[in-house]
């Protein structure tokens, strides 16, 4: 069998609500920000994060501040691959 008849088929009706994610897909930039302005407030937002972490090195192990850090870097993530169609690893 080929691989797509193994895959299920879901149907959508108009009465039938879909999930909301939890997030509500907040958009990464504002309309009135270009590109590289959104780029360039998420790289200061990251480089005061280092400096903080720099400052008080227990940061590290800090759920609140990795789950900060981890936001920045998916909205850099997003933000270069929205704009330029670039990759990040």
């Amino acid at each position: 069998m080929a691989f797509w008849e193994y895959r299920e088929r879901r149907w959508v009706a108009g009465s039938i609500p879909l999930p909301k994610p939890e997030n509500d897909n907040w958009p990464v930039k504002a309309p009135w920000q270009t590109p590289p302005e959104v780029l360039q407030m998420i790289r200061r937002w990251k480089e005061e994060m280092r400096q903080e972490l720099i400052a008080d090195f227990a940061l590290r192990s800090c759920p609140e501040h990795r789950h900060r850090w981890d936001l920045m870097h998916a909205m850099e993530k997003a933000a270069l691959w929205v704009h330029y169609r670039v990759r990040k690893e």
